[in-house]
């Protein structure tokens, strides 16, 4: 007996934000933006602070790019204030860093 976990059966439901007039889609996070966050929350912790602010915004930039290129900083700050920063934070990168536990779940093993 096997236990077993099929990753490919998990489909979240898509997330949509529009900011901007403009559409991005926040339904899984990149590894390499979710591996950023990391890295930044390490270093602030080895410096006894917090995630700032900062580092969500980078996140979110970063990732905003991947999807479109012509993305900037200038724009990003033209259609963002610090409101809708912290709802952001709370509706798509919480909900991202802290998933749903999943299970393995007993299967016969199959030999090939």
């Amino acid at each position: 007996m096997a236990v077993y976990l099929n990753l490919d059966d998990i489909n979240e439901e898509k997330r949509l934000l529009k900011i901007g007039g403009r559409e991005f889609d926040v339904t899984e996070m990149p590894v390499s933006i979710m591996l950023c966050l990391n890295t930044r929350t390490v270093d602030r912790k080895k410096q006894g602070s917090e995630v700032l602010f900062s580092d969500y915004y980078d996140a979110l930039l970063s990732w905003f790019k991947l999807q479109d290129e012509s993305i900037t900083s200038t724009w990003l700050d033209e259609n963002i204030n610090g409101s809708k920063l912290k709802q952001i934070i709370h509706a798509v990168f919480v909900p991202l860093l802290n998933p749903s536990p999943v299970a393995f779940t007993p299967k016969e093993a199959q030999v090939k």
